[in-house]
């Protein structure tokens, strides 16, 4: 199943809003245009009627059709293998052998393996132009058990607001108890 990389995706929307950003603003004296970047996992374009696939039964997904269709969409893009480091590629903006981050994060995995609150990271530019951020739902860029930071680490990397999970593994624990069949 060939995936869409999210990340690259809208690291290439994000860069685009902050070239054009100060063009339309000038031009029409508009204040700096919102950013809203939503990623899934395990979550691939031949699952989006927005671009043109869905299968036989495709999911409804009104809000992200909408976005899609006022929006930009990159239709050639390659994927990382996991979520940590597709994470990691957007909010760095490098590939995972340089930032170190390969692999989903795990409990017993160092710092040096998760996203530097030392690097220059997306949120931190979008401070230095006067944008407010949030991060919502899985992190999974860094675990607190080994990271010098530790529950700081979010803020760290420059986001100013942050409402998800912070456990030992970085995954949301699942609402369905029931998933997979097991009870």
């Amino acid at each position: 199943m060939k995936k869409i990389n999210k990340p690259l995706f809208l690291l290439l929307a994000y860069s685009l809003a902050l070239c054009i950003a100060p063009a339309i603003q000038a031009r029409t004296n508009q204040p700096t245009p919102n950013i809203l970047f939503i990623i899934m996992d395990d979550v691939g374009i031949d699952q989006m009627t927005s671009f043109g696939y869905g299968g036989k039964t495709p999911a409804a997904m009104p809000v992200i059709d909408a976005l899609a269709n006022n929006g930009i969409r990159f239709r050639n893009n390659w994927s990382m293998p996991a979520c940590s480091p597709s994470r990691a590629v957007f909010f760095e903006g490098r590939f995972p052998m340089r930032s170190h981050v390969t692999g989903a994060l795990g409990p017993s995995d160092l710092a040096n393996s998760m996203v530097s609150p030392f690097d220059y990271t997306a949120p931190k530019i979008l401070k230095e132009k006067n944008y407010t951020s949030g991060l919502f739902g899985k992190f999974h860029m860094g675990l607190q058990g080994n990271n010098p930071f530790g529950y700081s680490m979010v803020r760290s990397l420059g986001w100013d607001y942050y409402y998800g999970w912070l456990d030992e593994t970085g995954d949301p624990s699942s609402i369905d108890t029931t998933a997979g069949g097991v009870v």
